[in-house]
């Protein structure tokens, strides 16, 4: 399922890579229902803009481009070692970070984080 879910991801930033301004319709469903920006909004634009060779600017358009970036480029990664050792690495990497977020400081922290988040996409207008 979350190798699916990855390779949906891959080909939805490969098809906004491809097509880049060429396309009028937003497929954020924040912005379907509610007519405005949520903490991700923005998140593939800075994936693109990081493949331009553009980190500043990327990061300027949504700092959670840090955090998918590493997905994007650790899954595979991991999925591939897991494929050959036979080992579980990527079971263990989400059970570590089920246990972490079971801390609700932590919780608190990213709660506020996307909070700030979100009040930049609004603010810059994502």
């Amino acid at each position: 399922m979350l190798a699916t879910l990855f390779a949906l991801g891959v080909v939805w930033l490969t098809y906004g890579y491809l097509f880049e301004g060429q396309h009028s319709f937003s497929v954020c469903p924040s912005k379907w229902f509610f007519h405005g920006c949520c903490p991700t909004c923005g998140t593939t634009r800075a994936c693109i803009l990081l493949l331009h060779g553009q980190p500043v600017e990327a990061f300027w358009k949504n700092p959670n481009v840090i955090l998918a970036t590493a997905f994007m480029i650790g899954f595979p990664i991991v999925g591939i070692y897991d494929f050959f050792t036979g080992k579980h690495l990527v079971r263990a990497i989400f059970q570590w970070i089920g246990r972490q977020l079971k801390r609700r400081w932590l919780i608190a922290l990213v709660i506020v984080c996307e909070g700030l988040i979100w009040a930049h996409n609004i603010y810059i207008g994502n």
